[in-house]
């Protein structure tokens, strides 16, 4: 083995900068913050069944157009105003009539609605600015699709076989039906991935056990023709979420050098107890990720898990990008993943042969181990950036396992920059995009 001094003298051949595809809500592509990392489709005239890939694909609309920037001039500048000062109650800069302003809205039924409406349409630019920041990764632009699973159920209806009162057998195949359809469409994403040859793709979305249990109580009533009882409820959401866990297979299997990172959840919930799609999803190529505050603690409304969730990484009060050239600090295991997705580009960019596997390897390995974290997340730890990177750049010429070790003898922790802020247990996320609507 060659020494530590000559290993960290290793003059690294220039490499392909990482590609990580943004599985979202859209991006915006002109920011100032994504525009330097854009991706750029390298074979413009390979189109297959696309028309004119320039820097992504929207799969809602099938257009090239990955932000409607009419969206722009729909929402008022309130809807920014109401969010940021959420953010500056936190670091105690809110003045009195700021908080009486956003006492009122609390309110007006309108403007929350409006208000949700924003936070999704700001989701996917949030993401992508951490996932691109100080990196020399590319953003690829994948607008999220969604299945209505109203019209599931009326087509299902339509093309049903089951014969007439065998509810438990229809109960079943709904389930599976509506999976299946929310899956195959996800499955044209990652074969979309595959063909432009993103290197990581993050997932800031997706289904929890609680959305499940009410998409079951839906589907009993649509074919029951009465409610559902909380057992009944609690057995159909449960199918549901395996289908989808269990469908959501064919999806990263079709996009197999590519690593995936998830979004462990926002419900302070248990996955190992509670299902959560896609980020229960078990896979050589994918990883799912918890939220802290810094590297002080696990963050309350973070999803947990030792078996289904594999690391963690700040998401609390990130501030990055929302369209029309604006900033934001916004909270969620949304804001956790693409930090991680960040750290897995700049490790793909260190040594370019590394697999899916590999930097999944890496990035677990190099971890800082804390108290909070040992009985929260498989590798009990917060991501080092410094140190995975260090260890994709060893790994060049030394086996994972001794580049691991290596950067861990040799690396130090993350420094603290802990800065106290009040009530954060209050901090709300941002609903995260769902494939199911």
């Amino acid at each position: 083995m060659k020494s530590f001094v000559a290993l960290t003298l290793l003059v690294l051949s220039t490499a392909q900068a990482a590609t990580i595809a943004v599985i979202d809500s859209g991006l915006d592509y002109k920011h100032e913050m994504i525009e330097p990392n854009l991706w750029v489709n390298p074979r413009p005239a390979f189109n297959g069944p696309y028309i004119n890939v320039n820097h992504g694909w929207n799969f809602a609309e099938r257009n090239n157009q990955i932000l409607d920037y009419d969206l722009l001039d729909y929402f008022s500048p309130e809807m920014k105003v109401f969010y940021d000062i959420q953010a500056k109650a936190q670091f105690r800069v809110v003045t009195q009539k700021e908080v009486d302003w956003y006492n009122s809205k609390l309110d007006d039924k309108q403007f929350l609605k409006d208000v949700t409406a924003y936070g999704s349409f700001i989701h996917g630019t949030h993401v992508a600015g951490i996932a691109v920041k100080n990196s020399n990764n590319k953003a690829m632009g994948i607008k999220l699709l969604g299945t209505s699973v109203k019209s599931a159920l009326e087509k299902f209806k339509q093309d049903s076989k089951a014969a007439p009162g065998k509810l438990e057998e229809q109960l079943k195949d709904v389930t599976s039906y509506v999976a299946l359809q929310t899956t195959f469409k996800m499955r044209e994403v990652g074969a979309f991935i595959n063909t432009y040859r993103a290197d990581i793709a993050n997932g800031s979305y997706g289904i929890s056990y609680t959305q499940a249990y009410e998409m079951a109580g839906m589907i009993y009533k649509e074919l029951a023709g009465r409610a559902a009882t909380s057992e009944q409820q609690h057995k159909i959401g449960a199918m549901l979420m395996n289908e989808l866990i269990e469908g959501n297979k064919m999806f990263v299997n079709a996009a197999p050098d590519t690593l995936f990172i998830f979004a462990a959840g926002n419900d302070g919930s248990n996955n190992d107890k509670f299902g959560f799609s896609p980020a229960n999803l078990k896979a050589l190529n994918t990883m799912s990720v918890a939220a802290t505050y810094q590297d002080q603690f696990l963050a309350p409304f973070s999803n947990y898990g030792v078996e289904n969730v594999d690391v963690a990484a700040p998401g609390m009060l990130i501030r990055s990008s929302v369209p029309g050239e604006g900033y934001l600090f916004v909270s969620g295991t949304s804001q956790a993943a693409p930090y991680v997705s960040n750290v897995a580009g700049q490790v793909k960019d260190a040594n370019p042969k590394l697999r899916p596997a590999d930097i999944k390897r890496i990035i677990m390995g190099t971890v800082d181990k804390k108290t909070f974290l040992l009985q929260k997340v498989k590798s009990g730890g917060l991501v080092n950036l410094e140190r995975a990177v260090f260890a994709a750049e060893l790994s060049r010429n030394v086996s994972i396992k001794d580049a691991i070790d290596t950067a861990r003898r040799t690396m130090p922790n993350l420094k603290s920059n802990f800065q106290e802020t009040s009530d954060l247990i209050d901090v709300t996320p941002i609903q995260m995009p769902s494939p199911l609507e």
